[in-house]
């Protein structure tokens, strides 16, 4: 039901009241500081998705017998040795996630900082290419991107032939 049509059967004078006296309905809108808590989730996933990847399982196992120049065993967890940093070995069936949450999440940014900003904590393989496939397939970036390439020219009016079928004009898609 519509209020008005709610309302229309009493009689009622509406009265301005200032946001001053409105303290107890606004004041969830009127929180100056704002505490965002978020939990380590993705990193407390990797830990459980390592485990079943055959790829990273594989590596593991070679950690435990020998030690390698460009992987690391800590705590469970497979690193990739990265320019003096450690970067997560982000199983498959992670890749989708890392990317939603560095892209969607964050500001829809581009490749490069895209990869700028995942390769701090996190390492896959060919990340460069399944990231641009990532970002060429966003609704948001696509919708908002701006227009490049050719742009449509101006319709002309086309004279008229002296025989039917004359000319014939078909549209190219």
């Amino acid at each position: 039901m519509r209020w008005v049509l709610f309302l229309q059967d009493f009689n009622y004078t509406l009265e301005h009241r200032p946001g001053t006296r409105m303290n107890h309905v606004d004041a969830l809108s009127r929180v100056q500081e704002v505490l965002i808590l978020e939990g380590n989730t993705l990193e407390q996933n990797v830990t459980y998705k390592q485990d079943s990847d055959p790829e990273v399982r594989k590596i593991r196992e070679s950690l435990e017998h020998q030690e390698s120049q460009f992987y690391e065993l800590r705590n469970g967890l497979v690193y990739r040795k990265s320019r003096g940093n450690l970067l997560f070995v982000i199983p498959e069936t992670m890749e989708y996630h890392v990317m939603t949450k560095y892209h969607d999440e964050i500001g829809h940014f581009g490749l490069d900082k895209m990869i700028e900003l995942i390769t701090r904590s996190y390492l896959f393989p060919r990340m460069r290419n399944k990231i641009k496939q990532y970002i060429g397939n966003c609704f948001k970036c696509i919708a908002y991107s701006p227009v490049t390439g050719k742009k449509e020219a101006f319709l002309r009016s086309i004279e008229k032939g002296d025989v039917p079928f004359h000319t014939i004009h078909i549209d190219h898609v």
